[in-house]
């Protein structure tokens, strides 16, 4: 069986454009129609297993066929209307053999080639890249923490393997303000030193994001009294705003309430963090996501000189 086309639709973000990870984006060649593009697709994934995605772009002059392996670690993936484009994605089967494999169901369910994922021992998965549980998975000589992380998303599907994804490490621009939050819910006007920079992790059953200080080790979170920062792990919804290329976001602090992290001018020239608001679409709860490379992470605590106050 081969891959399913998706008429009309991309995805946001494409490949490479935000999680910091390769996914492999490889141009296919330009062909004049979606079905030559999908042969080319279905030739190129039976040679790479890690393959996961493929779109024909024939919304555009060049009519591109590409291919890419998505990383679990990444935020949210949507489909975007794209009139012309084609997207492929792997069908979900089960195979009459399934039932009778000796491999636990655990694992048949998460096979990346998806012969057993649509059997009714499994739990349907519909995002673009679901986890797997290669059969190597269990004797492969890397430790767990680096198998589940694996692009490939190979081993991620494995009952050895936590629901919680690190997604990398980032500075938080306030669009408003051009400012950066830091530890002490302060805002600086640079993302050096680790009082400005986040350690994000996913939990890819929720959907929701943690975020730990680099320099103090806290959680951003909130209580009655508004954003906080504590020992305490708190998991906060990222909700887009504008083209996910961008990588702006307003949080969701509260999702009883709906409460958004913003800020707020006390007077002319200073402001403070604060929990108010539910517009997305307002530049004081809007932050710009920045991943650091490795060598950009702070590893000391940095000193207080780049604190400015609003009125200088």
């Amino acid at each position: 069986m081969g891959w399913i086309p998706v008429e009309d639709e991309f995805i946001d973000p494409w490949c490479d454009q935000e999680s910091g990870f390769n996914e492999f984006n490889t141009s296919l060649g330009s062909t004049p129609t979606m079905q030559k593009c999908y042969n080319l697709i279905a030739e190129a994934s039976a040679s790479r297993s890690n393959l996961n995605y493929g779109v024909w772009r024939g919304d555009l002059p060049t009519q591109d066929c590409q291919v890419c392996s998505l990383h679990a670690a990444r935020f949210r993936t949507d489909y975007v209307s794209v009139t012309g484009a084609y997207s492929f994605t792997k069908p979900q089967q089960c195979m009459p053999w399934c039932k009778g494999n000796g491999a636990s169901w655990n694992t048949k369910c998460n096979w990346e080639t998806w012969t057993c994922s649509a059997c009714s021992q499994c739990e349907t998965c519909s995002t673009l890249h679901c986890p797997r549980c290669e059969s190597y998975c269990q004797s492969g000589g890397a430790s767990w923490d680096l198998k589940c992380s694996w692009g490939s998303q190979d081993c991620r599907g494995c009952s050895s393997c936590s629901d919680q994804i690190f997604v990398g490490v980032f500075t938080m621009r306030n669009q408003y303000l051009d400012r950066y939050l830091t530890a002490g819910l302060q805002l600086q006007i640079n993302g050096e030193g680790g009082a400005a920079q986040w350690r994000m992790k996913l939990n890819s059953s929720s959907g929701f994001y943690s975020l730990r200080n680099i320099d103090t080790g806290n959680y951003l979170g909130v209580n009655e009294s508004g954003a906080t920062t504590s020992d305490t792990e708190s998991w906060i919804e990222a909700n887009l705003f504008g083209d996910r290329a961008d990588s702006t976001y307003a949080l969701k602090m509260d999702s009883g309430s709906g409460l958004l992290l913003g800020v707020v001018e006390d007077s002319p020239g200073f402001a403070q963090v604060t929990v108010s608001g539910s517009n997305i679409g307002d530049s004081k709860t809007q932050w710009d996501f920045q991943q650091l490379l490795e060598s950009e992470i702070a590893t000391s605590a940095p000193t207080t000189a780049s604190l400015l106050s609003f009125e200088e």
